[in-house]
């Protein structure tokens, strides 16, 4: 995926507008066409603040209710794959539990996370699945990164997304998401649509925030 230019969406090439409201809207723009919201370049936090906020998540892999979580994700994409399928957690986090789940499940996955598991290597290699679950409203550069994923997989090989979208939460400062100054896209299914259609790619919504990407 090319960068968009200046001022258009990198989902769809619609035209970004200023995100109507107030102090807090104004840190963000809005695609009129898909209506995927950017946090403003400007207004992101650098690597040191972000890694600082990171440290902050309590997300224990042996706590039912975030198995549960997880499980959204990991259900409909088992049943997808087959046997002896080797994945990759595309922003594993510093405690990989989804990376857990799927090899109790039988399935062989390796941890990737740019700040807390940064093996280069493993961005060389290709997948049969890849997942990247409450990862990808956090790209700062969300053309490249999902450029990034979708190199990664095989053919025919699926990528699962975990994230909660956009349905026209107002006003925006209510919305609990976006008060994370750690997340900067918030998508819409008609953006996710268009990041599919751009890769050439198929895509399913099995369950509420996720989706399945399939080349």
């Amino acid at each position: 995926m090319k960068s968009s230019p200046e001022g258009l969406c990198f989902a769809c090439e619609g035209p970004l507008e200023p995100f109507v409201g107030g102090t807090f809207e104004a840190l963000f723009e809005r695609c009129s066409s898909c209506e995927l919201i950017l946090r403003k370049r400007s207004q992101q936090l650098n690597s040191e603040d972000a890694l600082a906020f990171y440290r902050t998540h309590q997300n224990d892999v042996q706590d039912e209710g975030y198995r549960r979580f997880l499980s959204k994700v990991t259900k409909p994409l088992i049943v997808r794959l087959s046997s002896g399928a080797i994945g990759l957690d595309y922003g594993s986090g510093p405690a990989p539990a989804l990376t857990l789940l799927m090899s109790e499940a039988g399935f062989e996955t390796l941890a990737y996370d740019p700040l807390f598991a940064p093996d280069g290597s493993l961005l060389k290699r290709t997948y049969d699945f890849v997942t990247a679950t409450e990862v990808v409203e956090h790209f700062c550069d969300p053309s490249g990164d999902w450029a990034s994923m979708f190199s990664l997989i095989r053919p025919r090989g699926l990528l699962a997304v975990m994230t909660e979208w956009y349905r026209g939460q107002q006003p925006l400062s209510a919305w609990r998401y976006a008060r994370d100054p750690t997340h900067n896209v918030f998508y819409t299914r008609v953006a996710l649509a268009q990041i599919a259609r751009h890769f050439g790619a198929d895509v399913e919504f099995p369950a509420d925030n996720v989706c399945i990407f399939q080349r």
